[in-house]
Protein backbone atom coordinates (compact mmCIF):
# COMPACT_ATOMS: atom_id res chain seq x y z
CA UNK A 1 0.00 0.00 0.00
CA UNK A 2 2.38 2.49 0.89
CA UNK A 3 2.30 5.99 1.71
CA UNK A 4 -1.44 7.62 1.42
CA UNK A 5 -1.39 11.90 1.72
CA UNK A 6 -4.80 13.07 2.59
CA UNK A 7 -6.08 16.25 4.46
CA UNK A 8 -7.45 15.18 8.08
CA UNK A 9 -9.64 18.05 8.51
CA UNK A 10 -11.87 20.14 6.34
CA UNK A 11 -9.82 23.84 6.99
CA UNK A 12 -6.87 22.21 5.67
CA UNK A 13 -4.65 22.93 8.81
CA UNK A 14 -3.62 18.94 9.32
CA UNK A 15 -2.33 16.84 6.50
CA UNK A 16 -1.85 13.16 7.17
CA UNK A 17 0.49 10.53 5.91
CA UNK A 18 -1.18 7.02 6.20
CA UNK A 19 1.72 4.28 6.44
CA UNK A 20 0.49 0.61 5.20
CA UNK A 21 1.97 -2.47 4.64
CA UNK A 22 5.37 -2.04 2.54
CA UNK A 23 6.81 1.26 2.55
CA UNK A 24 10.31 2.23 1.26
CA UNK A 25 12.50 4.92 0.90
CA UNK A 26 11.10 5.66 -3.10
CA UNK A 27 7.59 6.04 -1.16
CA UNK A 28 8.55 8.41 1.44
CA UNK A 29 10.26 10.69 -1.09
CA UNK A 30 6.82 10.79 -3.41
CA UNK A 31 4.97 11.77 -0.01
CA UNK A 32 7.20 14.26 0.32
CA UNK A 33 6.78 15.62 -2.80
CA UNK A 34 2.92 15.57 -2.77
CA UNK A 35 2.83 17.19 0.96
CA UNK A 36 4.49 19.80 -0.78
CA UNK A 37 2.25 20.43 -3.47
CA UNK A 38 -0.21 19.87 -0.76
CA UNK A 39 1.31 22.90 1.36
CA UNK A 40 2.02 25.11 -2.01
CA UNK A 41 -2.07 25.32 -1.88
CA UNK A 42 -2.19 27.70 1.02
CA UNK A 43 -0.88 30.45 2.86
CA UNK A 44 -1.09 29.33 6.87
CA UNK A 45 0.78 26.74 8.81
CA UNK A 46 -0.44 23.16 8.11
CA UNK A 47 0.64 20.55 10.90
CA UNK A 48 1.57 16.80 9.61
CA UNK A 49 0.23 13.91 11.57
CA UNK A 50 2.15 10.77 10.40
CA UNK A 51 -0.16 7.96 11.28
CA UNK A 52 2.12 4.52 11.82
CA UNK A 53 -1.07 2.72 13.24
CA UNK A 54 -1.47 0.27 10.40
CA UNK A 55 0.10 -2.71 9.48
CA UNK A 56 3.48 -1.79 8.21
CA UNK A 57 6.71 -3.23 6.85
CA UNK A 58 9.36 -0.87 7.16
CA UNK A 59 12.30 -2.98 6.24
CA UNK A 60 15.35 -0.73 4.79
CA UNK A 61 13.84 2.48 5.79
CA UNK A 62 15.75 4.23 8.93
CA UNK A 63 18.56 4.72 7.14
CA UNK A 64 17.91 6.63 4.30
CA UNK A 65 15.53 8.30 6.52
CA UNK A 66 18.63 9.14 8.65
CA UNK A 67 20.83 10.58 6.14
CA UNK A 68 18.26 12.96 4.82
CA UNK A 69 18.30 16.78 4.21
CA UNK A 70 15.04 17.62 4.19
CA UNK A 71 14.57 21.79 4.29
CA UNK A 72 11.24 22.00 6.09
CA UNK A 73 8.50 23.90 4.06
CA UNK A 74 7.69 27.58 4.88
CA UNK A 75 3.90 26.25 6.09
CA UNK A 76 4.60 23.36 7.73
CA UNK A 77 4.23 23.29 11.68
CA UNK A 78 4.14 20.90 14.05
CA UNK A 79 4.74 16.89 13.03
CA UNK A 80 2.93 14.74 15.31
CA UNK A 81 4.03 10.99 14.77
CA UNK A 82 1.35 8.37 15.38
CA UNK A 83 1.44 4.52 16.60
CA UNK A 84 3.50 1.98 18.80
CA UNK A 85 5.43 -0.03 16.29
CA UNK A 86 9.11 -0.67 15.98
CA UNK A 87 9.74 1.89 13.16
CA UNK A 88 8.14 4.87 15.07
CA UNK A 89 10.36 4.12 18.45
CA UNK A 90 13.60 4.05 15.46
CA UNK A 91 11.92 7.52 14.02
CA UNK A 92 11.90 8.92 17.71
CA UNK A 93 15.55 8.05 17.88
CA UNK A 94 15.95 9.75 15.12
CA UNK A 95 13.97 12.72 15.75
CA UNK A 96 15.57 13.09 18.89
CA UNK A 97 18.92 13.71 17.50
CA UNK A 98 17.39 16.72 15.78
CA UNK A 99 15.31 17.83 19.27
CA UNK A 100 17.43 20.69 19.99
CA UNK A 101 16.68 22.32 16.86
CA UNK A 102 13.33 21.55 16.39
CA UNK A 103 11.90 22.34 20.10
CA UNK A 104 8.19 21.38 20.23
CA UNK A 105 7.74 21.57 16.61
CA UNK A 106 8.22 17.36 16.48
CA UNK A 107 6.19 14.92 19.26
CA UNK A 108 5.07 11.49 19.54
CA UNK A 109 1.56 10.10 20.65
CA UNK A 110 0.38 6.34 20.68
CA UNK A 111 -3.22 7.44 19.13
CA UNK A 112 -4.81 9.68 16.41
CA UNK A 113 -6.89 10.86 18.81
CA UNK A 114 -3.60 12.16 21.30
CA UNK A 115 -2.20 13.46 17.82
CA UNK A 116 -5.52 15.32 16.76
CA UNK A 117 -5.96 16.94 20.15
CA UNK A 118 -2.31 18.19 20.97
CA UNK A 119 -2.61 19.79 17.62
CA UNK A 120 -6.21 21.33 18.58
CA UNK A 121 -4.42 22.64 21.32
CA UNK A 122 -1.81 24.27 19.55
CA UNK A 123 -3.86 25.48 16.74
CA UNK A 124 -5.75 27.18 19.43
CA UNK A 125 -2.81 28.79 21.12
CA UNK A 126 -1.41 29.99 17.19
CA UNK A 127 -4.86 31.39 16.44
CA UNK A 128 -4.88 33.51 19.88
CA UNK A 129 -1.62 34.88 19.59
CA UNK A 130 -1.76 36.23 16.13
CA UNK A 131 -5.24 37.75 16.61
CA UNK A 132 -4.33 41.56 16.29
CA UNK A 133 -8.14 43.12 16.72
CA UNK A 134 -9.20 41.02 20.01
CA UNK A 135 -12.19 43.02 20.40
CA UNK A 136 -13.31 42.45 16.70
CA UNK A 137 -15.27 39.56 15.75
CA UNK A 138 -15.97 38.26 12.43
CA UNK A 139 -19.96 38.60 11.27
Amino acid sequence: MGIIVIWDDDEKTRLRHLYSGHVDSGELFAAIEVSTLFLDCVYYPVNLIVDMQGDLDSSGMISPISSLRIRAHPNLNRVVFVGKSQYTKKMRGVFQKLQRRMGDKVAFVATLAEARALLNVSHERTTASHNIFPDIVAV
